[in-house]
């Protein structure tokens, strides 16, 4: 009797078989769920999202601190953009991406504003220079790459004039490598000289800076600098130091020469 009640108290322990098809049969199980769960995401995303009435683009804001400002109209026409098209069918990358390819446009950002607005933030280039002409068409910034004055925010700057660019058909959005140490030089001006005001620039030498400059005292000075020195912060303290001494002097004259390491001639 013992031995009979032993035999149906024992706990029978699955086989190998049986261990795999239930572990079989719960994954095919886990996978149908998921896809269940997947499949009803899906269809919910496009009814409230893609294919929801209410998400149609209907309107496009810039914001940017130069030309792009408010410019909403002509960035939608730029951008190919459909009114009532799915805001959620908007590549944002790509729209941002075309952006980029503006010639006075740094970078940008592209977002979406729900249900119907597209929000776009432009960072501009900032322009430096005009080139060789004081009506130019094209402006500079100070990594070099041209863009057209009308579209930038150059109307807003006073700038001094590049002079001697050698001229080939320019396109907005090149860049003129060659030009970098005459842009170094304009902004190094423009940030750590502020007594100085550059108004004309020279690259038609390649190895000098031909420069006029006008200072604190109203006056201007015409400056000869070596491209290659021995650094902008030395030359241009040393030609402020001589405009001073010069000036407290009573010296008239106003064309400083830098070429010699350094020794400013006055004449």
């Amino acid at each position: 009797m013992e031995k009979r009640n032993g035999r149906k108290n024992a706990i029978e322990i699955p086989d190998v078989r049986t261990k795999r098809r239930r572990a079989a049969f719960f994954v095919v199980i886990s996978l149908l769920v998921i896809a269940s769960i997947i499949t009803l995401l899906i269809g919910l995303s496009k009814l409230m999202f893609k294919g929801n009435p209410r998400m149609a683009f209907r309107e496009l804001h810039v914001s940017s601190s130069g030309y792009w400002n408010k410019k909403d109209d002509y960035i939608t026409r730029i951008l190919g953009l459909k009114k009532n098209t799915n805001i959620f069918s908007l590549d944002l990358q790509k729209l941002r991406q075309k952006l980029r390819t503006i010639p006075s446009v740094e970078d940008a950002t592209v977002v979406r504003i729900l249900p119907d607005t597209i929000l776009v933030n432009i960072t501009e280039r900032m322009p430096r220079a005009l080139v060789n002409f004081s009506n130019a068409k094209w402006v500079i910034d100070e990594n070099t790459v041209l863009m057209e004055r009308r579209f930038s925010m150059a109307s807003q700057l006073s700038l001094p004039l590049l002079v001697g660019v050698p001229y080939r058909n320019f396109s907005g959005g090149d860049r003129l490598p060659e030009l970098k140490p005459a842009l170094d030089l304009i902004c190094k001006i423009l940030r750590n000289f502020p007594d100085m005001e550059l108004l004309r620039l020279s690259v038609a030498t390649p190895d000098q800076f031909d420069f006029h400059i006008r200072y604190r005292n109203g006056k201007i000075y015409r400056v000869i600098m070596p491209v290659q020195n021995r650094g902008l912060d030395f030359m241009l303290n040393a030609l402020q130091s001589a405009i001073i001494h010069a000036y407290q002097l009573g010296d008239d004259r106003s064309t400083f020469n830098l070429s010699f390491d350094g020794q400013v001639i006055i004449y």
